[in-house]
């Protein structure tokens, strides 16, 4: 008679020496790839099918990344802290070692000698205009009474 083999999630928490198996599942990239709405983040996974239609960017964003490393995507879009632990909630497990994409690089850090590119924009737009404006007080101030 054949013993049935366990499921992998289904084993004892602990091995042999005592200490606590990691239970985490994991995934290769073709796994990933063949389920219906399994997103990586960051080398975890996350199944999106049951929140398609509760996304605030709508189904498209999400099927649109499905199978694939939205890490980049959702780094770019920016998201609340609610969003935060929603997410958590939908978490599977990570990709298998092998199987993991590279880490993001660091965000540039701008020279400290150089302007803030948003800020000099602004000023150089709205610069002329208020000193003109500055100007024509002072000559209405002194100049009548």
């Amino acid at each position: 008679m054949t013993q049935a083999r366990a499921p992998p999630l289904a084993r004892a928490a602990h091995s042999a020496t005592g200490r606590p198996r990691d239970m985490t599942r994991r995934f290769t990239r073709q796994q990933l790839r063949a389920g219906s709405a399994l997103v990586a983040i960051d080398n975890e996974v996350f199944d999106v099918s049951g929140f398609l239609h509760e996304h605030p960017g709508g189904a498209d964003v999400l099927l649109a990344a499905a199978g694939g490393d939205a890490s980049e995507c959702f780094r770019r879009v920016g998201h609340s802290e609610d969003a935060l632990q929603r997410r958590a909630r939908l978490r599977l497990g990570e990709m298998a070692e092998a199987e993991r994409w590279p880490p993001p690089p660091p965000p540039a850090a701008a020279a400290p000698d150089e302007p803030d590119a948003p800020a000099a924009a602004l000023l150089s737009a709205c610069g002329p205009p208020l000193l003109l404006a500055a100007l024509a007080v002072l000559v209405y101030g002194y100049l009548l009474p």
